[in-house]
Parts: C-alpha cells; structure tokens; sequence
C-alpha cells in the first residue's frame, strides 16, 4: 500500500501502541498496522479496526 502521507510503501508489522484512558495509559502489544519505511505513518489493519 502506498503512504497516505509521503506515498512511499508501507510495510506490514505488528506494533506496540500507547494509548490514554480515562487518565492512565493502556499498552497494546503485536497490534497489526501499516508502517511507513519512510515517514513512519501507521495505520491500524484487521480486527482492531472494527
């Protein structure tokens, strides 16, 4: 797929992701997502979208 952002390619990974809930930050660990080689952008793939 090509970046949205810089349009080089993005590569699939699974990642960490840090998100803030109700004040405390929750860790999500092999979250599937797009990643870009270049810039870095990333988007959520799979399941976790919906």
């Amino acid at each position: 797929m090509e970046c949205p952002a810089c349009h080089n390619n993005m590569d699939n990974k699974h990642i960490r992701h840090f998100q803030e809930w109700k004040g405390r930050y929750v860790i999500f660990e092999n979250v599937p997502a797009l990643v870009c080689s270049v810039c870095k952008e990333t988007l959520f793939i799979g399941d976790i979208c919906r």
